[in-house]
Parts: structure tokens; C-alpha cells; sequence
């Protein structure tokens, strides 16, 4: 895109280029593309071919470029591919797999793509009905209506808590206000207010609707109307978005319960989520049945799991109350609780493991030699931090951390062997020791420095599906019994 008068000499500048590689531009296979009020080809142009686009408009490198009548209505088609690929999605026979292309795969690089060049207010209805129907697919997808705080913690990264689902309407400021001033400050050393779009400004004040007053000069650009002294990190949309979603994150814990609170925060913790970012593999163990890959995503989203009548109904297992949420199903002794431990490290530790001293009188679960130069004795203890019985702990897992050193340390050192404790939450946490074992153990099995951090990913993701598979059929074998006690004849799938 240059001025018409301009349009000469850069030809001439591609030509050179263009010669320098061997390659020849052949001007009577070019288009010149113009708005109206041109009716001739200036000199040394006769050679192009002249079409008007002032009425329909086109694109460029995936840009529309014309009138608010062609924009929209490619923005409507846009929509309508977005649309059928999700509905495509959605008739996957494996959730784990849908939920993974829906979140990953569903063309949603390009809604951002168009998010940053079209006009904003022309793109706003585009980025509304993308996110509706983003979330009415996630609806179907868990069998659930998500309420505005369970759609909050879904567009959440994965490493702020939430589902890593993008949704439009957040994002649409950033992608725009970065766009914008990525051209100005490219486009002009002098004046970067001199080359912002007119509709900069509208993005702008939505965007300060969403963040927190001090942390970005945004709200002092909006009062004087001028951006002055943009830092280049302020060019990329990450960093914006980064801001927003510490505004949702913040938001959230001051809106919810102190149960929610403590999940929240313990989703937050470092490798909670490496089960979500899995690619769904059978023969590496990294898939989960459908019926407990439905219940983990409500479960993470804080959608409830009984309905609200169930609350306070008798386990039929122990005869404790159950709660909406499904706590008690991942603590109660009946349902999978003594085994869980056990299953979720076997999947990801694959290097020599040997019970130490008999069953009940061991002071550690697994005993592994060659990851230190003493044998290193592994307690492995999972833990629920939010159970319907006590009060929520935030810090639950370093807890069970120092309580189990305090209780099998002096005996394993007695032995000749180096305790750590091995404790993760069932809401995916991974305590300090046990994220430490799992550095040491990749540096064991690497071979080379490029593939540690490969080697690390494959054993945390392991660890973290297995873990969350024997959560999820806790909570599925839960649900089930109240079902039947309830005489509701509804089918998991």
C-alpha cells in the first residue's frame, strides 16, 4: 500500500531486489488496486492491470481493505468457518481430543489476526459472536451452563488457574491497541499520535475498563489523549493481555468463596495444568475417558457436580454429607483413596523403583537408587485442600511437605537413605519437593541439554495425567453412586 505518485519507484525498488535473487517482476501479471476518484494509470504503470475495489473491497495478505459493508461481511464468513470447524470438533467421539482442538486448533489465530486489523468498532459484533459461540461449545462440550465466573476462570491461562480458552471480547483492546501502536511507532520516529487510527482511543478506554489503574500508563494516555513515551514491550499484545487477566485473576479472589479462593490459588502453582496441554496419546498414557475428562473440567472451573438439591445428601459409601462440588468424592476412604497415590507416580516415574521395608511399617512409599548418592526414599502423599470437613488451606501441600519430613526423615536417615517427601493436590499442585524430584530425575534420563526440557515436560505431563485421571474417577464413581441412589437414570459419557 503506498500513495499512487510513490507507486513507481517502489516497483522499481522490488524489481532491483527482485534481480539480485535471479527472479524477474513481470508487471502485466500485477494489480493495481484502488478507492475511488482514480480513473487513469499514471505514466510508467500502463503495464498493470487497474481494478477498482472502492465498492467491494479486498484483501491483502489476509487484511479486508475497503468499505464497512465488505469488511463485515467477510467478517461474517470468517465466523461462519470458525462455526463449522467447532461443530466438526464437537462430533469427535473423544472429549480429551475435542477439548484440545477447540481450545488449540479452531482458526482462532486468525480471529486475532483480524482482531488487530480491522477497524475496532467495526469488529466488535465479530469478536461478540466468536465468544458466544465459543462458549456455548464449551457448554455442550462438559454438559453444563457455565455461569460468568466459571467462563472467567475458563478464559484464564492455564498458568493463571483457569482453562487457556481464548475469548475475544477480552482480548479485543490488547490485539487492537497493540496493532495500532506497533504501526504509529514502525511508521513515524516523531510522532507516534500523529499515526494512530481515529478509533484508537474507543479500543483504548475499553481496554482501561480492564485493567488495574496503576499498572500501565493507559489511563494517562486516555486523559491527555496523547501516548508518550511508548516502551517497546508496551508494543506487544502479550504484554497488555498479561495485565488484563492479573485484573480477572485479582477480581475473581475478591468475588468468590474462600474454597474457590484456595483452588484458584493452588491452580495457579507451577505445573498444575500440564494435564490440559497434553496431545491426547494412548501409547504413552496420556489419555482420559471421556466421562472423567468431562468431570475434571467442571471441576476446575468450579462448576458444581450434584445438583443443588444434592447438598448435604448421605455418601452412600460412608454415610458422610456430600457437597455440590464433588470434595468429599476425593476424600472419602471408600472411593479410590488409598490407591491414587500409588497409580499417579508409577505412570511418570520410569526408572527402577523398589518397596523398601514392609507395607505398614515402611517410613516411605518408593525407594529409587541412582537419582542421588544415597537412595533416595519417596513418601508420596496426595492430598484434597478444600475438604467439606475442615476449612480450605491455602498452602496444603507445603504443609503435608513439612509434616511428613518431621515424621519419616530420622528414620530414612537411620537406613543409609535420603528422604523427600512426594506430595501433589488433587487439584493438579505439584509441591516444591516434588517438582525438585522431577528436575532431578529428567537431568538422570537426559541425554543432552537441548532434550531436558523435553524429558522434564514428558515425565510432568505423565505424572499430571495420571494424577488427574484417578481424581477424575473419584469423581465420576462419586457421581455415579448418588445418581443411582437418587434414582436418576442419567448416563456418563
Amino acid at each position: 500500500m503506498a500513495p499512487l505518485p510513490a507507486i513507481p519507484s517502489l516497483l522499481h525498488s522490488i524489481s532491483s531486489l527482485s534481480q539480485q535473487v535471479g527472479l524477474r517482476l513481470n508487471l502485466s501479471k500485477c494489480v493495481l488496486l484502488h478507492g475511488p476518484g482514480i480513473t487513469s494509470i499514471p505514466p510508467g504503470l500502463q503495464s498493470l492491470q487497474l481494478r477498482d475495489w472502492s465498492d467491494n473491497g479486498t484483501k491483502v495478505l489476509g487484511t479486508p481493505i475497503g468499505s464497512q459493508r465488505y469488511t463485515l461481511q467477510l467478517l461474517t464468513e470468517k465466523f461462519d468457518e470458525c462455526k463449522f470447524l467447532a461443530d466438526r470438533i464437537l462430533q469427535l467421539p473423544h472429549l480429551q481430543m475435542a477439548w484440545r482442538l477447540l481450545t488449540h486448533c479452531s482458526g482462532f489465530c486468525k480471529v486475532n489476526f483480524l482482531l488487530r486489523v480491522v477497524p475496532y468498532l467495526w469488529g466488535q459484533a465479530f469478536a461478540e459472536s466468536v465468544a458466544g459461540y465459543t462458549r456455548l461449545c464449551i457448554q455442550k462440550l462438559i454438559g453444563s451452563i457455565m455461569s460468568t465466573q466459571n467462563w472467567t476462570v475458563a478464559s484464564l491461562p492455564i498458568s493463571m488457574g483457569g482453562m487457556g480458552v481464548q475469548d475475544p471480547m477480552w482480548i479485543h483492546p490488547s490485539a487492537y491497541v497493540s496493532a495500532s501502536l506497533n504501526y504509529a511507532y514502525n511508521v513515524s520516529n516523531n510522532s507516534v499520535d500523529a499515526n494512530l487510527p481515529p478509533d484508537f482511543f474507543d479500543a483504548l478506554q475499553d481496554l482501561v475498563d480492564g485493567l488495574t489503574p496503576s499498572s500501565s500508563p493507559a489511563t494517562s494516555w486516555l486523559m491527555s489523549r496523547s501516548c508518550s513515551e511508548v516502551l517497546p514491550e508496551q508494543l506487544k499484545q502479550k504484554w497488555w493481555s498479561n495485565l488484563q487477566y492479573v485484573f480477572q485473576f485479582q477480581g475473581l479472589l475478591s468475588s468468590v468463596s474462600l474454597r474457590d479462593k484456595v483452588q484458584l490459588q493452588c491452580q495457579k502453582s507451577s505445573l498444575t495444568g500440564a494435564w490440559l496441554n497434553v496431545v491426547p496419546n494412548a501409547h504413552l498414557g496420556l489419555t482420559i475417558p471421556c466421562s472423567e475428562f468431562k468431570c475434571l473440567l467442571r471441576w476446575r472451573m468450579g462448576i458444581s457436580l450434584l445438583p443443588v438439591q444434592g447438598a448435604g445428601s448421605p455418601c452412600v459409601d460412608c454415610g458422610k454429607p456430600l457437597d455440590i462440588y464433588g470434595d468429599h468424592f476425593v476424600c472419602c476412604r471408600y472411593c479410590g483413596f488409598w490407591s491414587r497415590h500409588s497409580i499417579a507416580l508409577a505412570a511418570g516415574l520410569g526408572v527402577q523403583l523398589e518397596l523398601s521395608i514392609p507395607s505398614k511399617k515402611r517410613p516411605a512409599d518408593l525407594l529409587i537408587r541412582g537419582l542421588e548418592e544415597e537412595p533416595l526414599a519417596l513418601d508420596v502423599s496426595i492430598i484434597h485442600p478444600a475438604p467439606p470437613s475442615s476449612r480450605p488451606t491455602f498452602d496444603a501441600v507445603s504443609l503435608r511437605e513439612t509434616h511428613k519430613f518431621q515424621k519419616y526423615s530420622d528414620s530414612c536417615t537411620v537406613l543409609g537413605w535420603l528422604f523427600r517427601p512426594f506430595c501433589l493436590s488433587t487439584f493438579g499442585e505439584f509441591g516444591p519437593c516434588a517438582s525438585d524430584i522431577i528436575t532431578r530425575l529428567a537431568l538422570l534420563l537426559t541425554t543432552s541439554p537441548q532434550s531436558f526440557p523435553i524429558v522434564r515436560q514428558r515425565i510432568t505431563q505423565s505424572i499430571s495425567v495420571a494424577l488427574m485421571k484417578v481424581v477424575g474417577f473419584q469423581l465420576v464413581c462419586g457421581l455415579h453412586s448418588y445418581l443411582c441412589e437418587a434414582g436418576d437414570d442419567t448416563v456418563l459419557e
